[in-house]
């Protein structure tokens, strides 16, 4: 997910420091629940450019508490795919 994201490398706490092959599990913003993504804690990563609707976020189907909050999402459309999480 983090590849399909267009965010600010200076400004970001979060999405800088996920790393490929480590556990997803420990990574800052993010919690699971019995190996599953329960909650994803995006805000304030100078995320822009939107989500498109492909984007992996829409395939966690354990998560309960999404913030997308304090990003540059201004005049971008709502993906139609977010009506698959629950």
């Amino acid at each position: 997910m983090k590849n399909s994201l267009v965010f600010d490398t200076a400004t970001s706490k979060k999405l800088v420091k996920w790393k490929n092959g480590s556990d997803y599990c420990s990574w800052e913003g993010v919690s699971c629940k019995k190996g599953c993504v329960s909650n994803l804690d995006l805000s304030s990563e100078a995320i822009s450019g939107g989500l498109d609707n492909s984007s992996s976020l829409f395939g966690l189907k354990s998560i309960e508490n999404l913030n997308l909050a304090f990003n540059f999402f201004n005049y971008t459309q709502i993906p139609s795919e977010f009506k698959q999480l629950t």
